[in-house]
C-alpha cells in the first residue's frame, strides 16, 4: 500500500473520532448533564469527558502525525502561505489548540475546574457547553474547508479555482503533486466545458 494513501486514512480515521467525540460530548453528553443538573450532572460529564480525553490522546496525534507526513510527502509547504488553502493554515492551527488543551492546559487546570464545579455545578456545565460550541463549530467549519478543498477546490475571489492548484503542483518535481495536477487539469477541463455547454444551450423560452 502506498504510504500516502494509508497516511490518508489514517488521518480521516483520526479526525473523525476526534471531531465525532467533539460532537458528541457537545450535542448528547453536555445537554444530558445539565437536565441532570447540579453535582449528578456534573459527574456525569466529566466521566464522558475523562473517558474521551483518554481516547483522544490518541487520535490527536495521529492526525497530527499522519497530516505532517503527507505534508512532507507531496512538498505541500506552500500552501501555508497561500490564503487561497485557508483551510490547511486552519487545520494546523484547530490541531494546535487541541493538543494544548488536552495535552497542557487540562492537566493545568483540572483541579481548579474541579474545585469550582464543587462550588457551583450548573454555572460550570453552562460555561462547558459555551467553550464546546465554540469549538465544535470551528472544527466543523475547518473539517468542511478541508474537504472541499482536498477535493480540488481552492476558494478564490470569484469562485472555486481548481487550476491554481493544479500550476502550482506542476512545478513542483515531486511525482504525487504532478498526478495531482494531471487531476485538477482534467477537473478544470471538464468543468470550463460544461460551462461552455450552458452558455451556448439555447433557451426554452426563446
Amino acid at each position: 500500500m502506498d504510504d500516502v494513501v494509508l497516511a490518508r486514512a489514517l488521518h480521516v480515521l483520526s479526525v473523525v473520532h476526534w471531531i465525532g467525540g467533539v460532537a458528541f460530548v457537545t450535542l448528547v453528553a453536555l445537554p444530558l448533564a445539565k437536565a441532570r443538573g447540579g453535582a449528578e450532572g456534573l459527574d456525569l460529564f466529566g466521566a464522558i469527558e475523562r473517558r474521551f480525553a483518554a481516547q483522544v490522546r490518541w487520535s490527536i496525534p495521529i492526525a497530527g502525525a499522519s497530516g505532517l507526513w503527507m505534508t512532507y510527502r507531496m512538498d505541500l509547504w506552500y500552501r501555508f502561505g497561500d490564503l487561497h488553502f485557508w483551510w490547511m493554515s486552519a487545520m494546523a492551527g484547530l490541531w494546535l489548540v487541541f493538543a494544548l488543551m488536552v495535552f497542557v492546559l487540562e492537566p493545568l487546570l483540572h483541579p481548579r475546574f474541579e474545585a469550582e464545579g464543587r462550588r457551583d455545578p450548573v454555572a460550570m456545565l453552562r460555561r462547558m457547553s459555551r467553550v464546546h460550541a465554540v469549538l465544535l463549530t470551528i472544527a466543523a467549519l475547518t473539517v468542511l474547508g478541508a474537504v472541499v478543498g482536498a477535493q480540488g477546490a481552492v476558494l478564490s475571489g470569484r469562485a472555486f479555482d481548481f487550476e491554481m492548484d493544479a500550476s502550482a503542483c506542476l512545478k513542483s518535481s515531486n511525482p504525487l503533486r504532478k498526478n495531482r495536477a494531471q487531476f485538477l487539469g482534467g477537473v478544470a477541463a471538464g468543468v470550463r466545458a460544461g460551462l461552455a455547454q450552458m452558455r451556448t444551450r439555447p433557451s426554452r423560452n426563446t
